[in-house]
């Protein structure tokens, strides 16, 4: 009976070994597991954070890139808001200057119209005067206001050779001819 016990004292030894025995290998199969997941952890923590560093880098030089270039865009609108203001600027001054040359042109052609309805209205005073000779006295005033009518048509107009080459178009006058013939009889004799 002793050796039986014996036998069992050592079978449960032996047990007892192989029991210790697994679990130290278990204990040793966990511990480099986790030191082979901690191993692996870190290197996907490594390769993760080389790519976010790369893809920060990458982020921050298409930012960059994107920043100059939207600082071009707003310089170059700037640029053209100002030629814009300026030309804006220019055309509205071009034409309040047209505006007035017009408006002097007008008053200046005016004027000229003016002159040249008295010489009409004059002549036609003389020609319905049916030898009334204090009609006539105007004549010298008349011959000076048609040169001095002539000259300044000239100036605006050097193609016109006498005063028939003149039309009013807003009025037609029946002796028309009658008068600028005389005109020219007038200013034939001065």
């Amino acid at each position: 009976m002793t050796k039986i016990r014996d036998t069992e004292g050592r079978r449960q030894q032996v047990e007892q070994q192989k029991q210790n025995l697994e679990k130290k290998i278990f204990d040793s199969l966990q511990t480099d597991m986790e030191h082979e997941i901690q191993g692996v952890k870190k290197k996907y923590e490594e390769i993760f954070r080389v790519k976010k560093l790369e893809l920060n880098d990458t982020f921050k030089e298409r930012e960059s890139s994107l920043e100059k270039e939207l600082a071009k865009l707003h310089e170059q609108r700037e640029r053209f808001e100002r030629e814009k203001k300026e030309l804006s600027e220019s055309i509205e001054k071009q034409l309040i200057e047209n505006m007035e040359i017009i408006e002097t042109m007008s008053q200046h052609f005016d004027n000229i119209r003016k002159r040249f309805e008295i010489l009409n209205v004059m002549s036609s005073s003389i020609l319905a005067s049916d030898n009334d000779w204090a009609a006539v006295q105007c004549i010298p005033d008349m011959c000076t206001a048609a040169t001095n009518l002539m000259k300044d048509l000239k100036k605006d107009f050097p193609e016109l050779t006498t005063l028939t080459d003149v039309t009013v178009n807003y009025k037609q006058y029946s002796f028309r001819n009658q008068v600028l013939q005389k005109y020219q009889d007038i200013l034939k004799r001065t």
